[in-house]
């Protein structure tokens, strides 16, 4: 009987095994590098996220171009919900790559987007963020950096035996914002330098031998020089719309600059100083308006309102309508990453810089043909437009470019010294990058 209970007992323990840990699914590893349920929450969503412009930026010099702002915590959607506990702890059998599963912790679920319903990317890869996921940035603190070329091709003008007039521009900036002690005061600097070459209009006579040029003695003369230059500093105090001034947001700025073509000593004319103020109203999340003024130093001074309104009816559209610079923007999406805008810009432009002139003054004016010498001057000059542009701008977390091209019209030189003229309208074209 002992032995037949032995062999019983050997016969039970061959068929049990050690009870072991449940299985673990190796992608839960994985996915807990994701954030909570942000792909499951793109695919549900029926709509594309948009990527959305810094609100007051908009009403303060079109700074939506700029990447990502991280000042403050972006705004996430709502998490899907979450997997069923697990009830005990799992251990894996291997060693993971990422972080090991904690107890009664759930694992996000994944869900990758069906490509026929959601052609193109509405969420950032693993580790990455984007406006449309985030949700929008008004500023960012610390530096950032923009550069843009322009090109205005050769057109005539209407002074007699001149020759035509072409632009080339460049403008580079390196903006920093910091938070003040005045909470929610931030207060930005911006080191702006500028760059015009110019070739015309030339009214001179080369070929006279003795005597004054033909045109030199006329009203009509012209002489400008072939490069000017711009130092910038953008100095701005301004609040968040959501601080407790909400529904309100307000910019002070004061932006000094030296302007000249430096051949010639620093003068009054030399010397820009420019200031704007602005209030911005949050009507509702889709409007809200802006009203202020600005004050432009040139060789005639101008108060020039700065006003208008945003309207944002959907997640596509975004009307800009603002003076003296407006936008009419469409999101495209969101292409491999990179948020993707078509805009068209509108704008009213001026700019002034001290330069060097030359007057001919006669030894005799009761002479048919004085001699006589040809001297130098300082003078002003102050370059008007309009500018319509059509672009294309997409953006990532790290930078951001653009290129548009349009009509330039109503251009009008005035000088304080010399004679004012026309250009024709003509084309001009940039292209430009954000950082």
């Amino acid at each position: 009987m002992n032995t037949a209970l032995v062999f019983c007992v050997l016969a039970l323990s061959s068929s049990w095994t050690p009870p072991t840990a449940p299985d673990l699914d190796p992608s839960a590893v994985f996915r807990r590098a994701e954030p909570n349920g942000l792909f499951e929450a793109a695919a549900l969503r029926s709509t594309v996220i948009r990527a959305q412009s810094p609100p007051l930026q908009l009403a303060d010099g079109m700074r939506d171009e700029e990447p990502m702002r991280q000042s403050f915590p972006p705004t996430f959607s709502n998490p899907a919900k979450p997997a069923p506990v697990t009830p005990s702890p799992a251990t894996p059998s291997y060693s993971a790559p990422y972080e090991e599963p904690q107890p009664n912790q759930p694992a996000p679920t994944f869900l990758q987007p069906d490509p026929n319903t959601m052609p193109y990317m509405t969420a950032p890869p693993p580790g990455v963020s984007t406006w449309g996921a985030n949700g929008p940035q008004p500023y960012r603190l610390g530096y950032s950096l923009w550069a843009d070329i322009g090109w205005l091709p050769a057109r005539p003008t209407n002074l007699p035996n001149a020759s035509k007039f072409e632009v080339f521009e460049a403008n580079i900036g390196l903006n920093h914002t910091i938070p003040t002690w005045w909470s929610p005061w931030l207060f930005s600097l911006e080191h702006q330098l500028g760059y015009r070459s110019w070739q015309g209009p030339s009214s001179t006579d080369p070929t006279f031998s003795a005597g004054p040029p033909p045109q030199l003695t006329g009203p009509d003369r012209v002489d400008l020089p072939a490069n000017v230059y711009r130092l910038g500093w953008d100095l701005r105090f301004e609040t968040p719309l959501n601080s407790q001034f909400a529904p309100f947001a307000m910019t002070l700025a004061f932006n000094p600059s030296i302007n000249s073509d430096f051949h010639q000593t620093l003068t009054r004319e030399g010397y820009n100083f420019d200031g704007r103020g602005i209030l911005v109203w949050q009507l509702d999340p889709h409007l809200r308006i802006a009203l202020g003024a600005e004050f432009w130093d040139r060789v005639r001074d101008r108060v020039i309102p700065h006003a208008g309104f945003v309207w944002q009816p959907d997640d596509r559209w975004e009307f800009n309508i603002m003076w003296p610079k407006s936008r009419i923007q469409y999101y495209c999406g969101n292409y491999m990453g990179e948020d993707v805008w078509l805009y068209a810009n509108g704008e009213y432009h001026i700019e002034s810089y001290q330069i060097g002139s030359s007057t001919f003054v006669p030894d005799d004016p009761l002479v048919a043909a004085p001699g006589g010498t040809v001297e130098s001057r300082t003078d002003q000059i102050e370059l008007e437009d309009y500018r319509i542009l059509i672009g294309l701008r997409k953006s990532s977390p790290i930078m951001s470019c653009f290129i548009e091209g349009g009509w330039v019209f109503g251009r009008r030189v005035n000088q304080r010294f010399g004679p004012d003229f026309h250009v024709n309208t003509g084309f001009i074209g940039r292209i430009g990058v954000r950082f």
